[in-house]
């Protein structure tokens, strides 16, 4: 599908999501034009972005699968909702997804999940609560944003399909895909549990520790960006 179809459609289903979220709508509508204006755009990048962040983190075995696992058990949690039957199809997805992969989720798996994240994060009842769902995610979208930053400031189409990731150019370097896929997917646990237990302080401490680690990865042991 073209790349302005398929914004159209998630701007859609995003700003249906708004409108229907009573925590996010109140705040929209409290404060003059211009600054619900502002807040309302902002609203707009950060969750279509979050949906194609996590469609594009979709390129290794059991990375999306095995880390929207722990995202969706951290999300019943939180939301005291019961999404578990998504978690135990991932669970079983994952059987088949893990290296070597015999089954794939493609753009309309990965594409459900990012809706289903950003889902969540609209239908939350406190301010707080959307904050620890988007933060469970930290690990892929720090990844994909960066990426995204990255491949904008050296001049390529951010739209085009790549191999730029972080996460790609670990397996490229020699990891193979079940040695990355089971770093997000700890790093992902670790800071839902956090979440979960709603502890900020431990939550910072984790958030900082996955970004040095990333750093690390980076400038240590994947392959260069743009190589």
């Amino acid at each position: 599908l073209k790349a302005t179809f398929r914004f159209s459609i998630q701007f859609g289903f995003v700003n249906i999501l708004l409108y229907n979220s009573e925590n996010f709508l109140s705040f929209i509508y409290s404060h003059n034009y211009v600054a619900n204006l502002i807040f309302w755009i902002f609203l707009n990048f950060l969750l279509i972005g979050i949906i194609n962040f996590i469609n594009f983190m979709d390129g290794i075995d059991g990375l999306i699968g095995g880390t929207m696992f722990v995202i969706s058990l951290g999300i019943c949690l939180i939301l005291r909702e019961n999404f578990y039957f998504l978690s135990a199809a991932l669970l079983a997805f994952l059987s088949w997804n893990w290296y070597p992969a015999k089954v794939f989720m493609g753009d309309t798996g990965s594409t459900f999940l990012g809706g289903f994240l950003v889902t969540s994060i609209t239908c939350s009842k406190t301010y707080e609560e959307s904050a620890f769902i988007t933060l469970i995610a930290y690990p892929l979208l720090l990844d994909a944003f960066i990426c995204m930053l990255r491949r904008y400031f050296s001049g390529q189409n951010i739209f085009k399909p790549h191999k730029e990731h972080l996460y790609q150019r670990l397996n490229q370097t020699g990891w193979i895909h079940s040695r990355v896929s089971i770093l997000y997917i700890t790093l992902t646990t670790f800071l839902t549990i956090f979440c979960v237990l709603r502890n900020w302080l431990l939550i910072i401490i984790m958030i900082f520790s996955i970004s040095i680690i990333g750093y690390f990865l980076e400038k240590k042991v994947s392959r260069p960006f743009l190589e």
